[in-house]
């Protein structure tokens, strides 16, 4: 008897509860605090706000000025870095390196100007399933990506690029863009671009938190 794409064993159930226990209590209690200290240890430069006439015209920049560079430790390592890193990382290379994280949280400042209202951009952490992936799936079932609303659509940034894509809520950016789609969200959490704690949990609980920010004046 063969098993659906989304029917796991028993020894995968009890694996994906602990994996997503795990990253739920990292990125709600411990990364933050971690990357602060992480963080110090860091050459830094005052950052530098910028802004730019349109969305097009930041995407081309952030191609020719980002790379995706996973954290220490292959990845296991997963910190955020501060703006003032990442400013001493574009005065000295004209470039900044980082981790999924790390450049969500650099667009998520960047683009602050360009969204609709600057409260309406948040850093999501994701969580997908990891027996999805072919190889390597309890490193790159995480994720991390900037959703953010720009001219009454939701879009998206992963890693150095902005999708092209154009969505009615925040739930259908998150789970239609170009590294969710297709596959199962398990977990998320969305922090404001000062990766201050919105919500986590699962998508209808986090999509209504945040759509009860925007009716916020």
């Amino acid at each position: 008897m063969t098993m659906g794409p989304h029917e796991r064993s028993w020894w995968q159930r009890l694996l994906l509860w602990w994996y997503v226990l795990g990253l739920r209590l990292y990125f709600r209690w411990l990364k933050c605090p971690l990357s602060t200290v992480v963080d110090f240890f860091k050459p830094k430069s005052p950052w530098r706000s910028r802004s730019w006439p349109d969305l097009e015209r930041y995407a081309d920049w952030l191609q020719e000025h980002a790379d995706w560079r996973h954290d220490p430790l292959g990845g296991v390592l997963d910190t955020f870095p501060s703006l003032a890193h990442l400013q001493w990382q574009l005065d000295h290379y004209d470039k900044v390196q980082d981790d999924c994280d790390g450049l969500a949280y650099f667009s998520a400042a960047n683009i602050a100007r360009l969204a609709d209202r600057p409260e309406d951009v948040y850093v999501v952490s994701l969580v997908l399933d990891p027996f999805e992936f072919s190889e390597k799936g309890l490193l790159y079932a995480a994720h991390v990506i900037c959703v953010f609303r720009h001219e009454g659509m939701w879009r998206v940034i992963s890693n150095q690029y902005v999708e092209p894509g154009r969505w009615s809520s925040f739930a259908q950016a998150v789970v239609e863009n170009s590294y969710t789609r297709g596959h199962r969200l398990l977990f998320c959490e969305a922090r404001d671009r000062n990766l201050r704690f919105v919500a986590n949990g699962n998508l209808e609980r986090v999509h209504s938190i945040i759509e009860r920010q925007l009716r916020e004046p």
